[in-house]
């Protein structure tokens, strides 16, 4: 699907910039370097299913709780057009994810 424009935040720093993007786009070094290392696509340790974006910023159970705090959302779509992109940086960055990407 269409990724769209990126909306018009107050993000300054370059480095949360490519976060938003890669957490938007679903690529990241975390779900995506297996294939340049040529390694097995990673699996998530807690819910042992395929590691994503979706799987992390919706499903993942380990971060339910950060996400309570942060945000609700049911799909993607939802989450980057209703929730502003600090909110979603708070996330990443209160789980721990934010340096993975």
């Amino acid at each position: 699907p269409d990724v769209g424009d990126l909306p018009h935040t107050s993000v300054e720093h370059r480095r949360d910039q490519v976060v938003l993007t890669r957490s938007r786009i679903g690529h990241s070094r975390l779900t995506h370097s297996f294939i340049l290392k040529q390694e097995p696509q990673p699996e998530c340790i807690g819910c042992q299913c395929i590691l994503t974006m979706e799987h992390l910023l919706l499903e993942c159970t380990d971060f339910a709780l950060h996400r309570q705090r942060f945000y609700r959302a049911q799909n993607l779509r939802e989450l980057f057009t209703t929730i502003k992109p600090e909110v979603i940086l708070g996330f990443l960055k209160a789980a721990g994810l934010h340096r993975l990407l």
